[in-house]
């Protein structure tokens, strides 16, 4: 009995130091993103091109970037609130043929 109860002392207080609680720490910080479109559209992130997959949409793990560049133009990527899990959705401009031009939506 006394062996079980200096164990769990032992234990409790780790050699007179009591046991510090575990903290859960959140973190608010983007860790990627998912950029969304038509399969095949390109786009720029860093130095790396990047091409939409068959499901519509490219994850990518984020490296501090605030910005990304679709045909020439430099988007901003901070226009986008992150998802529960820290990821940013960013929906890629689509080009419409309307009336034989091609417009942005």
């Amino acid at each position: 009995m006394f062996a079980a109860w200096a164990l769990a002392s032992i234990l409790h207080f780790r050699l007179g130091r009591p046991m510090l609680k575990p903290v859960a720490k959140v973190c608010t910080s983007v860790v990627g993103f998912r950029f969304i479109g038509v399969a095949g559209q390109k786009f720029e992130l860093g130095s790396t091109i990047y091409t939409v997959g068959k499901r519509g949409y490219a994850e990518v793990i984020s490296e501090g970037e605030t910005t990304y560049r679709y045909e020439g133009q430099t988007l901003p990527l901070t226009a986008w609130p992150a998802n529960e899990f820290g990821m940013l959705e960013v929906p890629l401009p689509r080009l419409v043929a309307d009336a034989g031009t091609d417009e942005r939506r």
